[in-house]
């Protein structure tokens, strides 16, 4: 008879609602510090995962939902003031590179971008968007963003453009 393969959290128990002892269901993990030079833990699927005081709730970046503009897009032809450029910096989620393209920025840029600021994506989208705006100058204005915006699916910011 064969015997049962072990694996590396045989020995992780959980304590459940109702104070029962249960091994957590664990479907995947791997330790990797390739590209960082950081630990990194990736969970492919997990019901509970915890170790200690680490309590992971939720993986990845902001999401956005894709969504077409409600309003008519604005004709403003001023230029974005440094709240607009903050507030739509905050909100570009995981569509940043798709906006970074349509903004003319080659890939390679934008994969830089992202290498200096890693861990701070509101920092990368506010540069990129500077970087956008001091190459096109004037013709850099909330008319030309929410048109990419609205190109992007990103309705709602270019919404907030025309109000």
């Amino acid at each position: 008879m064969a015997a049962a393969a072990s694996s590396a959290y045989d020995d992780i128990e959980e304590i459940n609602d109702a104070g029962e002892s249960a091994k957590p269901e664990v479907r995947s993990v791997i330790l990797s510090d390739q590209n960082t030079g950081r630990p990194t833990v990736y969970v492919n699927s997990a019901k509970v995962v915890t170790s200690g005081d680490i309590h992971i709730n939720n993986f990845g970046p902001k999401k956005s939902k894709k969504s077409k503009p409600l309003k008519p897009l604005t004709t403003c032809t001023e230029a974005l003031s440094r709240e607009q450029v903050i507030h739509i910096s905050g909100k570009l989620g995981t569509r940043w590179k798709q906006l970074g393209r349509l903004l003319g920025f080659e890939d390679g840029a934008l994969e830089q971008l992202e290498l200096d600021n890693l861990g701070n994506s509101d920092e990368r989208n506010y540069e990129m968007l500077k970087r956008w705006i001091d190459r096109e100058g004037g013709h850099a204005n909330q008319a030309q963003l929410a048109k990419h915006l609205a190109k992007a699916f990103m309705g709602k910011l270019a919404d907030y453009l025309a109000e």
